[in-house]
């Protein structure tokens, strides 16, 4: 269960979106809620430019207790009444200030916007949720901007329908709890629904000599014995059936995408209708073909509309793992040196 969720804001109505997921996550869970909002230096005032403009410390005094106002009235909304909240303005470089604040703050969730920008821009600099998502050590929601019209609940805080895509890895199954426990404090106990979705690539199984139906039938076979297991780890919260169903598709991402909004697309077990969002997490199998094509993770959260729950797997000890973050701010707010390269926020999922 979630109890220390961290918020991150831009002072925008749009990033707001993700208070009432926020608040509802925490009033099933009796947790607290963190509003963040990272207050940048103007790069104009960048230390490396010799004979430029020099940083009044007023000017950014000012401006980061206007920002804790904000939050401070955010904090103060109907959303957020009888939510423990707190606030906290800090400077430094968006994405890793927020990584470091949700473990300064033991974060066990991070809800925040995605803007949903495309086009060179983007695969230039990447969004911020993206950034986060890639790094965060703890699951991170990320609702889209215009997700309401497209969910089967009016609101996006009614994430009580998720899939869970799979694909047959340990990493890719490390969404399923965090999934459960999502559902469970949304929709209470004795609602919600959970339905797992395998995608069989047609070119791989004739690449490896295995019929279409036989491949079908081993991919329905993992489900079940996955879905047996999820049942068996968490008995209390799960009173609800977890369904599941495969589908045949050379773009898995385009078919976790059609599943989510329509339903079933192939044989399965138990119905499904669609869903309010989407659990997984942001890589499962590696290799060449990941990093030719992008990350599925990726492609999903730019081409739904739904919300993401996305995790990010824990490497093991004695991986080799790249750091989840740099230190560019500390927690009280003071910038520190920017140790972080371009190439540290460019990977993909």
């Amino acid at each position: 269960m979630y109890t220390r969720i961290l918020v991150p804001l831009d002072g925008s109505a749009r990033a707001e979106r993700a208070v009432p997921v926020a608040a509802r996550i925490a009033r099933a869970s009796g947790g607290s809620v963190t509003l963040v909002q990272i207050v940048r230096i103007p790069a104009s005032y960048g230390p490396y430019l010799y004979g430029g403009d020099v940083l009044n410390p007023r000017i950014l005094d000012e401006e980061q207790a206007a920002v804790e106002e904000y939050l401070k009235r955010i904090a103060a909304s109907p959303e957020l009444q009888g939510v423990q909240t707190q606030v906290k303005a800090t400077v430094g470089i968006s994405a890793p200030a927020i990584l470091d604040l949700a473990t300064y703050y033991k974060a066990d969730l991070i809800v925040m916007t995605s803007h949903g920008r495309t086009g060179f821009k983007r695969w230039l600099m990447g969004s911020i949720a993206q950034q986060v998502a890639r790094h965060a050590p703890v699951p991170v929601i990320i609702v889209r901007q215009d997700s309401s019209a497209q969910l089967t609940s009016a609101e996006p805080d009614h994430l009580t329908r998720l899939l869970v895509p799979l694909d047959g890895s340990p990493h890719a199954e490390m969404a399923l709890l965090p999934a459960v426990d999502l559902v469970t404090a949304l929709a209470g106990k004795g609602a919600g629904a959970l339905h797992l979705l395998r995608v069989v690539d047609p070119r791989e199984i004739a690449i490896l000599g295995i019929a279409e139906p036989v491949a079908v039938q081993d991919a329905k076979a993992y489900l079940r014995q996955v879905a047996d297991h999820v049942q068996a780890e968490r008995p209390d919260a799960l009173s609800y059936p977890i369904t599941y169903s495969v589908a045949v598709d050379d773009d898995a991402a385009s078919a976790i995408i059609r599943v989510a909004q329509d339903g079933e697309d192939a044989e399965g077990a138990g119905a499904f209708g669609g869903c309010d969002g989407i659990a997984l997490a942001t890589h499962g199998r590696s290799g060449f073909t990941r990093w030719a094509i992008g990350s599925v993770a990726e492609r999903v959260l730019q081409g739904t509309h739904r919300p993401l729950l996305l995790v990010r797997p824990q490497p093991a000890a004695g991986d080799k793992q790249a750091s989840t973050a740099t230190d560019t701010t500390d927690p009280k707010g003071n910038p520190a040196s920017d140790s972080s390269s371009d190439s540290t926020w460019s990977a993909l999922f």
